[in-house]
């Protein structure tokens, strides 16, 4: 699957999904400066290679900016614009 760089551009060619519909790899895109949308987590879900996740449902993946580790996360919606399907 390729997709554009920017969180804007990923937002704009995905299939737009509600919060209720989320499934694992969909991503959730945020507007964290009132800029426009500028970061971007996918969103694991429950279970990952069979095992509970540590946020059950609510668990996501990100790096909190750019040169940061990746982490597993608790979902948030502080900016929170929506969610799409890639």
């Amino acid at each position: 699957m390729s997709l554009p760089h920017s969180a804007a551009d990923q937002y704009n060619v995905s299939q737009h999904v509600s919060l209720s519909s989320l499934e694992p790899g969909d991503l959730l895109f945020y507007d964290l400066d009132g800029a426009g949308i500028d970061h971007v987590v996918m969103y694991v879900g429950p279970i990952l290679d069979g095992q509970p996740t540590t946020y059950g449902s609510n668990t996501i993946i990100q790096a909190a900016q750019t040169g940061t580790v990746v982490t597993f996360d608790p979902f948030w919606s502080f900016g929170l614009v929506g969610a799409g399907r890639p």
